[in-house]
């Protein structure tokens, strides 16, 4: 679109004369001239009524000044949302987050982000671990958490997975439920010992779930698993009501409550840990804003 049209006519009706609407223009007097009648062709109608002294603008020039001001506005305005989006002061965010994660982490930092971001719409996409890779991989989403470790090779050429924070895992069981003899300490479980536990666990395939059956095999551990579930926080909850004890990150213990009271033991004496990291497609081009949310991230939960 050819705004000058607009911006050249716009000058002469507020200087009313050709002439010093050209000195402010820096063209020359005839062709701003050429200009005008160019213009007044297209729409059919002159612009300027130039038997008057000085030149005003005909009813068709009102129309036409009027409705230039308005376009020039609306464009100034384009230019202004454009330029904040790519500058990242303005557009929209979707992150991919386990459910029951989403819970425990997004209060901690997205006032934070808000407040750094006004103006960028932050969306979640809540769904299960693996569903975020998907979504991040299909660009449904432009970010995911999720934790470690990956096992999946074909995505870890495509996804980088940056390391924010690293979570414990307990041993959870309604309060009493466990005797002395199966501890260390107060607070420390007695790993050889959980043969004798029953557990109720992740489905496999889960990633608390790999982790946790390596821990068992390095360990020499053959556990009793006599339920498994597709959520830690059903875990957690069924094992607060003394059916058996569960074994979740922290951040289940941190966010949910039991149905009865609870104690929560640690793994082993240096605790058993997982990874959790921010995932991104590797080929994704330099984004300032992604960065300053890992870096939050990292400010908030390491």
């Amino acid at each position: 679109m050819d705004f000058k049209q607009f911006e050249y006519i716009i000058k002469v009706s507020e200087m009313q004369s050709i002439t010093k609407a050209a000195n402010e223009l820096f063209i020359s007097q005839p062709s701003l001239s050429q200009y005008i009648t160019k213009v007044e062709r297209e729409i059919g109608e002159e612009i300027f009524d130039r038997s008057t002294n000085p030149i005003s603008l005909t009813l068709a020039g009102e129309k036409f000044v009027e409705t230039g001001k308005r376009i020039l506005a609306l464009n100034k305005d384009l230019k202004e949302e454009i330029f904040d989006i790519s500058t990242n002061k303005k557009g929209r965010i979707t992150i991919g987050i386990p459910r029951s994660r989403a819970t425990f982490m997004l209060p901690y930092f997205i006032g934070d982000f808000r407040e750094a971001y006004p103006n960028v719409e932050f969306r979640t996409k809540e769904t299960s671990r693996d569903e975020v890779e998907e979504n991040v991989l299909k660009g449904q989403v432009d970010f995911g958490i999720i934790p470690l470790p990956i096992y999946n090779f074909v995505k870890n050429k495509l996804l980088r997975y940056e390391v924010f924070t690293s979570e414990q895992l307990f041993l959870v069981t309604e309060k009493g439920y466990l005797g002395s003899e199966f501890l260390l300490e107060s607070d420390v479980l007695d790993i050889s010992k959980i043969n004798d536990l029953p557990l109720i666990l992740l489905n496999k395939g889960r990633g608390i779930r790999s982790t946790i059956d390596n821990t068992f095999y390095n360990y020499g551990v053959k556990p009793n698993v006599i339920m498994e579930t597709t959520s830690n926080a059903t875990a957690f909850r069924l094992a607060s009501t003394g059916l058996g004890a569960a074994i979740v990150p922290n951040y289940i213990v941190n966010t949910y409550q039991g149905i009865n009271d609870i104690d929560v033991f640690r793994l082993t004496k240096d605790g058993i840990h997982w990874k959790v990291a921010f995932v991104h497609q590797k080929d994704e081009e330099h984004n300032p804003l992604r960065d300053d949310l890992l870096r939050l991230l990292k400010d908030r939960f390491d």
